[in-house]
């Protein structure tokens, strides 16, 4: 299975910088992924996949591999054009531990 970088293209972070115009002379670019990207794992989870904090820093990049369960699939047309949705949920994860 090939990895598809979700990064912002530079048409689409400029997009959306347009849509939250930040003050003149502001040094801010805006985020690099989608909010929509974060995974939040919680104690439990951390211990579960044995991952050790004590030898990860900010930045570091952990290989996974997931199995994803479908939650939901919408879609909708409105005044600002056609949304679609698709909510899916973890339930198996392997990642490759540092060190």
């Amino acid at each position: 299975m090939a990895l598809i970088d979700m990064k912002f293209t530079k048409s689409e972070k400029k997009k959306r910088l347009m849509d939250y115009p930040c003050s003149i002379g502001s040094k801010h670019k805006g985020p690099e992924y989608p909010w929509g990207l974060d995974i939040n794992l919680e104690k439990e989870q951390i211990d579960k996949l044995g991952l050790n904090l004590k030898k990860l820093k900010v930045g570091d990049e952990i290989p996974v591999d997931a199995v994803l369960k479908i939650r939901s699939l919408s879609e909708s047309e409105g005044e600002s054009g056609k949304s679609q949705n698709l909510s899916l949920q973890m339930i198996k994860i392997a990642v490759k531990k540092k060190g």
